[in-house]
């Protein structure tokens, strides 16, 4: 069975925890690569900030390889969260 990464993102793809904050860890790389689905939180706020990272890091840092998704589902939740599902291609 492939590894399911899920996550918490705000619309401008920072990390957040599972309260919606502002998230200050971010996920180690190699588990991006392990994952062969990805299911994504998204909360409708942007986090902004610079030492906030995203799915692939730390702003300004770049992606190792190239990733490819293809998106498998959206859904809309209360409070106006999406929950999208990906699988890689």
């Amino acid at each position: 069975m492939e590894a399911i990464l899920r996550a918490s993102v705000s619309l401008d793809g920072k990390l957040l925890t599972a309260l919606g904050k502002p998230s200050r860890r971010g996920i180690p790389f190699d588990r991006v690569l392990k994952a062969g689905e990805l299911i994504l939180t998204i909360h409708p706020l942007i986090a902004g900030g610079n030492s906030t990272a995203t799915l692939s890091g730390l702003p300004g840092e770049f992606l190792a390889q190239d990733l490819e998704w293809e998106l498998v589902s959206a859904t809309k939740g209360t409070a106006g969260l999406i929950t999208a599902r990906y699988r890689r291609k």
